[in-house]
């Protein structure tokens, strides 16, 4: 009997804290650009990205975290998986990330409104003129150091390791912000879905090199960053 107590009690426990994390996100509004960063709600974030890498088993080996600059930044990477920006924004607690995400992910519930409040973009890449507010917005973002942001230049997840075509576009971020461009490259977070909860899932963060990007175009950026991160597309590895 009391071992029934104490399962009820932890399952009201947990009922509770959905129903604050709920409660706590109908302030904001998901339609809403937001230029300030919110404390309350990336802690609140980064409180429930720690407890899911612990349940779904995540283990995180990050290398090279000493070349982050201390100043606002561009993020760019490799993209396996959904889990690829929520376990960048928690071994990067310190650089405040925003990511610029597909407008679909603001209408996942409580989780949408969470990383809209802390200054995440939707870019919707068949509009240019939109594109370019986001480009721009992101670059207001960094230039006045209210946060760091973070894209994937090949747009979209790859679903089988395929390093994909880049969009150009996102370099024109650290170009007009005149910020650096920290380089990482992600490896393991395409096997989460296959071995959480059951099995662990043991996920590699690199950081590759920070790049200044000051006189360098859109198209050598983009040479730059695809040659570092080469060694990531597992297509190559698997003709070799």
């Amino acid at each position: 009997m009391i071992v029934l107590y104490i399962l009820l009690s932890i399952l009201a426990l947990i009922l509770l804290f959905f129903l604050f994390l709920w409660i706590v996100s109908l302030p904001v509004d998901i339609n809403r650009f937001y230029e300030k960063d919110s404390r309350f709600y990336r802690k609140l974030l980064y409180l429930c990205t720690a407890i899911a890498v612990f349940f779904v088993r995540i283990k995180i080996t990050v290398k090279g975290k000493e070349q982050i600059p201390e100043s606002s930044y561009l993020l760019v990477g490799n993209h396996r998986s959904n889990f690829d920006p929520l376990l960048t924004w928690h071994v990067f607690k310190k650089s405040k990330l925003s990511f610029i995400s597909k407008p679909e992910n603001f209408h996942v519930p409580i989780f949408g409104k969470y990383v809209r409040r802390i200054c995440f973009m939707g870019i919707d890449r068949s509009n240019p003129r939109q594109s370019m507010r986001v480009i721009n917005a992101a670059a207001d973002l960094i230039r006045c150091g209210e946060v760091s942001v973070g894209v994937y230049p090949e747009g979209k997840r790859s679903f089988d390791g395929t390093l994909l075509p880049f969009h150009k576009g996102v370099f024109k971020i650290a170009l007009k912000a005149n910020c650096p461009i920290v380089v990482v490259g992600i490896n393991g977070t395409e096997k989460i879905h296959k071995n959480a909860p059951f099995k662990k899932t043991d996920v590699d963060i690199t950081v590759l090199k920070v790049i200044n990007p000051v006189g360098k175009t859109t198209v050598e950026l983009d040479d730059m960053v695809r040659s570092l991160l080469a060694p990531y597309d597992l297509s190559r590895k698997e003709t070799k």
